[in-house]
């Protein structure tokens, strides 16, 4: 598989032996979605932040839509996969990314962390089974930006836990795009309603896709009974100009 590649916009990516490697290389679109909101949302010499980076296409397509007055601090938990991303950015000579070998959560630790084979559903144990990851918070990374315009988090259930140890550093957050799933949050003892009412405490509005050109304003009772990617934004006005999507009754 090493000498083969996969071709994306912009990008390539090594097929390495991994689940999202696999995916894409059967369909290079199956994250479509995603990489549209990143180019309709990031400007040039935006700042992000991608929590979960797994091999890193979302985090390439982040650093080619912010060029190179930008920054992406990208970080992955599990070590092997880790590897991957690093070959990947290398391999795109992208010198807009900052890599972190880390798990993110609400205190600093060691922690295990998953081994699957599937391996895009690796997540942070809740015994001792698994590989020994180093944890980290957020704020513990001083990011120097005064302003980040996206922070991305995909940490299968562990959601909640990465913005409890990101209070100070999501003062200056315009905006969040995370998965949201009431059975991933109750592996770990928590529901929407708690991540959506400390996005509410935090003062951000958060809003559901309805099609590709509209969003509607949730509330803090909403529950994701399927797999679903929300978004919490600092300013609803300013997403919106940004964006040009359409807000829905």
């Amino acid at each position: 598989c090493s000498l083969f590649k996969i071709y994306k916009e912009g990008y390539r990516l090594g097929f390495h032996p991994t689940a999202l490697s696999v995916i894409l290389w059967i369909d290079p679109q199956n994250r479509r979605i995603d990489e549209v909101f990143l180019k309709r949302y990031l400007k040039e010499g935006d700042i992000v932040v991608d929590v979960g980076a797994n091999i890193g296409d979302l985090t390439l397509t982040a650093a080619l839509a912010i060029g190179p007055k930008g920054k992406v601090y990208s970080l992955e938990a599990h070590p092997r996969t880790y590897g991957f991303l690093r070959k990947n950015v290398a391999l795109n000579d992208c010198s807009n990314i900052v890599l972190f070998n880390l798990a993110l959560g609400d205190k600093e630790s060691e922690i295990f962390f998953s081994d699957l084979k599937w391996d895009d559903q690796n997540h942070v144990s809740r015994g001792s089974r698994g590989i020994p990851v180093k944890m980290a918070r957020l704020d513990d990374l001083a990011l120097l930006e005064t302003h980040i315009q996206l922070l991305k988090i995909d940490v299968e259930g562990y959601e909640k836990f990465v913005l409890d140890g990101a209070s100070t550093t999501l003062r200056k957050v315009s905006c969040i795009y995370f998965e949201s799933w009431e059975r991933h949050f109750s592996k770990y003892g928590y529901t929407c309603h708690d991540v959506l009412q400390l996005l509410e405490e935090q003062g951000f509005t958060v809003l559901k896709f309805v099609d590709n050109e509209s969003v509607v304003q949730v509330k803090v009772d909403h529950n994701s009974t399927v797999c679903e990617n929300l978004v919490a934004v600092r300013t609803l006005e300013d997403f919106l100009e940004r964006t040009q999507f359409r807000l829905a009754a």
